[in-house]
């Protein structure tokens, strides 16, 4: 028992070390970006002091002179970028090297062994990489032409996701099925190698979602529905729809409040706009993974493949990397418009975003020309006024709960006094009833999206 003071205090010092040693702490002040109605407590928190990896601006290349011959007047074999001028050419051609292949430089996806008359063959589509390219400048394009409502109005460019490596920095691959473990069943499918805690979680909600689009509607509305009754989902699939959401609050570095309602996750009625944000990225997502990516496996050696042997897709973790925005907002496009023909617009959802805004941040100022990004605060133009009471509409869909004041004369119940007396029957003396609330929304709320995005390509929904 004598001892028994100094475990004590050894085991305290312990504790103490470790609380202060090895939990990444924040060290105040931070900024707090308030995103919601006064009192609602709806706020993310961000430190301005860290830096977050792959979160560096790039500097953006001179302009190029104006005019002059085009591209597939100068060169052989320009499939997609024939149109624009040579010198803008030329241009996105030494970004995307410093984008992607900084070290490797032209090589990486040009074969620069001279040829017989000493010259470099730079139309020579021998290196796989060079096709692969061609097909990732179509994907940026096609993004920033139709996916808009999630992009505008920074775009994207090749270091949206690559920021200076070969591959992206985070990507994923579908995983080897577990071995069956006899009496135990089946085990889930972790990665037990993985070197950090995203890597660890399985990437079977990715392929559910973000490629085969498969209802996410998984809460029941209804109590006591038994085992096997409607809008009850599987175990495993409940979990792997609550890791990928976990993945994505993760990915841009915010709580689910940020798109949900925390009394009711699934409910569209109370969502913020940002779930509705959120939805383009989702279908956007999609889109990329599945007629992008999926379709250029053959394009790649074995080598650069997953476990399976498929190819390293896309998830909101691959642009967002820790921020609300990729790159805090950046815009990245108005320096490289030949990857945006049509521009980047929001669309008919402009009303969506120019909402989709804090409505006060308090903390240290944000520099947003800084080289390294630190904290995201949206530089949208304000929404105009809105009538106290309304609720934002966008296509036709109202976006949060409605606070409706009744106008006119109103018949029914009268209301209770504070203090007076409640009766719950309407027999004996008249008085006050108290009655029972009625939901009047005429939609359902069943925890489906109001709607779809259109590709605006084919006109239908992904």
């Amino acid at each position: 028992m004598r001892y028994l003071p100094y475990v004590a205090v050894g085991g305290a010092l312990a504790v103490g070390a470790f609380l202060v040693l090895f939990p990444e702490w924040d060290r105040p002040p931070l900024v707090a970006e308030n995103f919601g109605p006064a009192g609602q407590e709806l706020v993310a928190l961000k430190d301005p002091r860290r830096v977050i990896p792959y979160n560096v601006i790039p500097a953006a290349l001179p302009a190029a002179p104006a005019g002059g011959p085009l591209a597939k007047d100068v060169y052989r074999n320009v499939q997609v970028l024939g149109d624009v001028p040579a010198a803008e050419f030329d241009r996105l051609m030494v970004a995307i090297t410093q984008w992607v292949a900084p070290k490797q430089g032209c090589g990486f996806c040009h074969n620069l062994k001279p040829g017989a008359d000493g010259a470099v063959n730079y139309a020579d589509d021998a290196m796989y990489t060079d096709k692969v390219a061609r097909r990732m400048i179509q994907m940026t394009m096609k993004i920033n032409t139709d996916w808009g409502n999630h992009v505008a109005p920074s775009g994207v460019v090749c270091y949206t996701c690559h920021r200076g490596e070969n591959v992206p920095p985070r990507v994923w691959y579908k995983q080897p099925t577990p071995e069956h473990s006899g009496i135990l069943g089946k085990p889930r499918d972790w990665q037990t190698n993985a070197r950090m805690i995203r890597d660890f979680f399985p990437t079977a909600g990715n392929q559910q979602w973000l490629v085969d689009d498969e209802d996410a509607n998984l809460a029941s509305n209804a109590a006591m529905v038994g085992e096997r009754g409607s809008g009850v989902a599987a175990e495993q699939t409940a979990e792997s729809l609550y890791v990928m959401m976990m993945q994505w609050s993760q990915a841009l570095d915010a709580n689910c409040d940020l798109c949900h309602a925390s009394r009711a996750l699934q409910s569209w009625h109370e969502s913020t706009p940002y779930r509705m944000d959120g939805l383009w990225g989702q279908y956007m997502t999609q889109d990329i993974n599945k007629n992008f990516l999926i379709p250029a496996t053959n394009l790649f050696p074995r080598n650069m493949l997953g476990q399976v042997g498929d190819i390293g897709k896309v998830d909101c973790y691959t642009c967002h990397l820790q921020h609300q925005k990729p790159l805090g907002g950046y815009n990245v496009i108005e320096h490289y418009g030949i990857l945006a023909p049509k521009g980047v617009s929001a669309g008919p959802d402009q009303g969506l975003r120019d909402i989709m805004r804090p409505t006060e941040v308090i903390g240290p100022a944000y520099d947003p020309t800084a080289k390294v990004v630190e904290v995201s605060i949206p530089a949208w133009p304000a929404p105009a006024p809105v009538a106290s009471g309304a609720v934002p509409t966008v296509k036709g869909v109202q976006v949060g709960p409605a606070v409706v004041t009744p106008t006119g004369e109103q018949t029914g119940v009268t209301p209770a006094r504070i203090g007076a007396p409640v009766s719950t029957s309407t027999e004996g003396t008249p008085g006050p009833v108290v009655q029972p609330p009625v939901d009047r929304d005429a939609t359902p709320d069943d925890g489906k999206p109001p709607m779809k995005p259109i590709d605006p390509s084919t006109g239908k929904a992904p």
